[in-house]
């Protein structure tokens, strides 16, 4: 026999082998998984099911009554989640949290950030349990299978998943000794649902178990809803008097329907920045100044000044929410000839909640940019 024959067999030999070798671990480990979401690992993006003995039940006969649906909770500052409990019956023998998946049939994807699931448990008594999360406001169908014996998988359930996005008001401003009704929306509707109230400052303004508020003492307090465990809802509440709060409306209405004009400032369907807030005050009976004619910013904050009311922007304040609407903050900037420097004066008309930190608004340009200097006004 030539040398090259028995190479050749050699190697036929050795492919073979090595063919045999990857057919037998194929037999071994079986088909390659499903590509969904395990329940008992709804973080994992892969559930590769690998060989172990088989003694998981016979689920042909599974079957599990949901309700017709879920309403989950969510807002842009957290989330909070429904308790799901499925009594799974037809089944004899445990269930493994490992063998219970949830899947979208209409995306094919075995995951959505729309709506999500976690911490999902099995009972000795077949009752599944998990907690059901929504990211996105919409109703979302989810099928819950089973996968049993033999790699048999059976649907059990559909469940019916509809998200709420809560939101509440930006901010409000109450008359001192009035109140005022907040409302959770979801999806910008009415809705009931279970809401601890609170305020950050009784003295302040105070809330009734159905989220009435009444103004106790001009100043400003957040009001608190909180839904479940982990979604806690902030309105700023300012509480002013009736004078302040017609100059801040007066402020409003001339900005949304007057144009701005330095040369035509004291005209009815014109203003500037001074003649804003010094028309804003004469409409509430509060003249600044003058009692014909709107000074000039710097003018403003000198009359201001004499009469002791002017003080150093403090950020700490700001903060803290210890400016009021109605307040006038004046800006400083370069050199300009002016008392101080000023160059614009700007009157602070809301007052706006954040988990971050509270903001104010202005009636033309805002309170958050104070650039290289400012001052506060109290009228």
């Amino acid at each position: 026999m030539k040398k090259t024959d028995t190479g050749k067999r050699l190697v036929s030999r050795v492919t073979a082998l090595f063919l045999g070798l990857i057919l037998g671990i194929s037999a071994f480990i079986g088909p390659e998984a499903a590509f969904r979401v395990s329940a008992s690992s709804a973080d994992d993006y892969y559930d590769w099911d690998y060989y172990y003995e088989d003694t998981r039940p016979d689920v042909s006969n599974a079957k599990a009554a949901p309700k017709s649906k879920y309403a989950v909770y969510y807002s842009d500052y957290g989330q909070t989640y429904t308790e799901i409990s499925l009594k799974i019956n037809g089944v004899n023998g445990q269930i493994s949290a490992d063998d219970v998946y949830f899947e979208y049939p209409d995306s094919g994807s075995w995951y959505s950030y729309d709506v999500y699931f976690d911490d999902v448990t099995v009972s000795s008594q077949n009752v599944l349990k998990f907690k059901a999360y929504g990211d996105d406001s919409g109703t979302y169908k989810v099928p819950v299978i089973l996968r049993g014996k033999d790699d048999k998988e059976k649907k059990v359930a559909t469940l019916t998943i509809a998200c709420y996005k809560l939101s509440m008001p930006d901010g409000t401003i109450i008359v001192k000794g009035k109140s005022k009704k907040l409302t959770v929306k979801a999806n910008g509707k009415k809705r009931s649902i279970k809401i601890k109230w609170s305020s950050s400052n009784k003295k302040v303004a105070t809330v009734t178990s159905s989220g009435k508020v009444k103004g106790k003492k001009v100043g400003n307090a957040i009001i608190y809803a909180k839904i479940g465990k982990d979604i806690k809802l902030g309105c700023a509440v300012a509480v002013t008097t009736k004078k302040k709060l017609k100059a801040v409306n007066r402020a409003k209405k001339i900005v949304a329907t007057c144009k701005y004009s330095q040369a035509k400032r004291m005209s009815s369907k014109y203003y500037d920045c001074s003649s804003l807030v010094w028309k804003a005050y004469k409409a509430a009976g509060i003249y600044i100044g003058s009692r014909s004619y709107a000074p000039t910013a710097a003018a403003e904050a000198k009359y201001f000044s004499r009469k002791g009311k002017l003080k150093k922007f403090k950020e700490k304040d700001y903060q803290k929410m210890k400016y009021q609407v109605g307040d006038i903050c004046f800006r400083s900037g370069k050199k300009n000839g002016r008392f101080k420097n000023i160059y614009h004066a700007e009157m602070v008309t809301g007052i706006h909640y954040s988990p971050y930190g509270c903001s104010y608004s202005g009636a033309y340009w805002g309170i958050g940019d104070r650039g290289s200097g400012a001052w506060m006004a109290r009228p």
